[in-house]
């Protein structure tokens, strides 16, 4: 059995209608024991040949909307093509991006705009947020591999992407401190309300000598006060200790 897998874009543009993505399955009518639905490897495909004709689309959508001068309502001319690549959650992708020559209706000299310049990015924003949220609850290593096997991305966007999508996302954060108080103990009239950044992480020491394993965690924790920091704690976790036990003890 084979299933031929089209998609049909209304105002898209150029890619304004019915495209043909490509064919899921083999040819052989023999299916084994269990053998039911598409595999890992089919959907990733799939999900990546969808991916290029759906970004197609976005991009031929946006400069058909750039095409019209908004003083006269000309049509602009294509000077030029280049291709470029982004990374996204399902695959890296090469997009068609053109280059337009500005009206002359203004009297000004023309130039040549580039309508994606805004919208194409070296990768998705879907793609930095999953590699964020992985990279933030794995290694970077681990994250890049659990992207690579599941969802298709390719391997050139490694750990060292997860790494920068991490503090990408770190740095925003610093940007937007949260504001926290009691809410029994709210703030004098006129007095601004004091900024609270509560921070976590943790570690494993493994014991690579032979013999009965030695293995522990480190936790650690920091707050942050209006811009200056307050004490430091941190604590050895055995196996038997409860993390929740262990964070309400050294957070008074």
């Amino acid at each position: 059995m084979r299933m031929l897998v089209s998609v049909e874009f209304a105002d898209a543009g150029t890619k304004t209608g019915s495209h043909r993505v490509l064919v899921v399955g083999g040819c052989s009518d023999a299916t084994a024991p269990g053998d039911i639905g598409i595999s890992l490897e089919e959907a990733k495909t799939l999900l990546n040949a969808l991916q290029w004709e759906y970004v197609a689309a976005q991009a031929a959508e946006i400069t058909e909307k750039a095409r019209r001068c908004e003083r006269c309502g000309g049509r602009l001319q294509i000077k030029d093509w280049s291709r470029r690549k982004v990374h996204t959650l399902f695959g890296r992708v090469f997009v068609q991006a053109p280059r337009m020559i500005s009206c002359c209706c203004t009297g000004e000299r023309s130039r040549a705009l580039s309508p994606l310049k805004g919208w194409l990015a070296r990768s998705s924003q879907e793609l930095r947020y999953q590699a964020t949220r992985l990279g933030s609850m794995h290694s970077y290593r681990q994250a890049a591999t659990t992207l690579h096997e599941l969802l298709g991305v390719d391997l050139s966007f490694g750990f060292l992407g997860v790494r920068k999508a991490v503090l990408q996302a770190g740095s925003r954060l610093d940007h937007e401190p949260t504001i926290a108080h009691r809410p029994d103990l709210p703030p004098r009239a006129g007095e601004p309300t004091p900024a609270l950044t509560f921070a976590f992480d943790g570690g494993y020491a493994r014991c690579t000598r032979k013999g009965p394993r030695r293995n522990f965690e480190i936790l650690t924790g920091a707050c942050e006060k209006n811009g200056k920091i307050g004490r430091i704690r941190s604590h050895v976790r055995s196996h038997t200790a409860r993390t929740p036990d262990c964070m309400a003890r050294h957070s008074g």
